[in-house]
């Protein structure tokens, strides 16, 4: 893997922090595969990063290189 290439990410706890960082990683090209959390947090998700889908934790988890 190069450093430079994007990285696959799964936010679980998509509380405030993590939506924050997952909003500014995927500005910074990474791909945000999948978030989970509370109700709270799949508005938030839905609101900030409409196009990643908000799953179970461990669904959530699978395939990503960063949790």
């Amino acid at each position: 893997m190069n450093p430079r290439d994007p990285l696959d990410v799964a936010v679980l706890g998509a509380g405030r922090v993590g939506t924050a960082v997952a909003v500014l990683l995927a500005g910074a090209g990474h791909r945000i595969r999948a978030a989970s959390g509370g109700d709270r947090s799949r508005a938030r998700i839905q609101a900030h990063l409409p196009s990643v889908p908000f799953l179970p934790p461990a669904e959530a988890a699978r395939g990503s290189t960063v949790i």
